[in-house]
């Protein structure tokens, strides 16, 4: 199935690796990533390496979901990314730019 992850800088990196090819081990073929923000435990000059192609969503998450669904044509979103860096709010809008667009969100 294919799948594209929103990861943060919450977790570190390898954390982040890890998941990705557990999903992958899983039935999920993970074709790229959206990073969502927050630096906390990342170099907040570069995007980690998680080992998947990863887009930044920069100010609009919103946007650059809807052109990674375009760029990557998943079948599911899955959200792997964790507070603070998305609240409630900001996660269903992510989840209704998925869900208006025909692709899962998990």
């Amino acid at each position: 199935m294919r799948t594209v992850v929103l990861v943060d800088g919450e977790h570190y990196p390898p954390v982040t690796r890890w998941a990705v090819e557990t999903a992958s081990e899983r039935g999920h073929e993970v074709v790229g990533a959206v990073f969502v923000g927050g630096t906390e435990k990342i170099d907040p000059t570069k995007l980690p390496d998680i080992g998947v192609p990863t887009l930044a969503a920069g100010d609009d998450r919103m946007a650059a979901l809807a052109g990674a669904i375009v760029s990557w044509r998943p079948e599911v979103v899955l959200d792997l990314s964790d507070e603070p860096v998305l609240g409630y709010r900001e996660r269903m809008e992510l989840a209704a730019v998925a869900l208006t667009r025909g692709v899962r969100y998990a």
